[in-house]
């Protein structure tokens, strides 16, 4: 398995060797995920595991239209990622994603909740829903 160290995706298909998000180049992953579930959860750890599967599932059914920009922003904010989370966010804002009301109570979202950026956006949502 391949990962960006970037953004934290990881890529199983065979013969990609840059991310499809960042363009960075993949690096092999050694990392063993066979006791994740179990792990503690360090800022190290939380990038693996759970969240690291997740962001990689979530964005294969964005791809197909079956996730929402909102599930993808808080497997980033997960990751510690708050750059590509807000960016997510960004997206979901500009598609009126379904899922925008419920940011506030979005627990995978909590990572975010002293950042300006998403204190902004928030506050744009509450506008929209007036």
């Amino acid at each position: 398995m391949k990962h960006c160290s970037k953004c934290h995706t990881n890529y199983t298909q065979e013969g990609i060797n840059f991310c499809r998000n960042d363009g960075n180049e993949l690096s092999e992953d050694t990392f063993d995920y066979s006791n994740t579930l179990l792990m503690p959860k360090t800022k190290e750890n939380k990038k693996y595991g759970i969240w690291f599967k997740l962001l990689e599932y979530d964005l294969d059914l964005y791809e197909k239209g079956l996730s929402s920009p909102v599930t993808i922003a808080g497997d980033y904010a997960q990751l510690g990622n708050k750059e590509k989370a807000l960016e997510w966010l960004e997206e979901a804002y500009s598609r009126q994603s379904r899922d925008l009301p419920y940011l506030k109570n979005n627990p995978s979202l909590s990572e975010l909740s002293s950042d300006p950026q998403y204190k902004e956006l928030l506050q744009r949502i509450e506008s929209l829903e007036q």
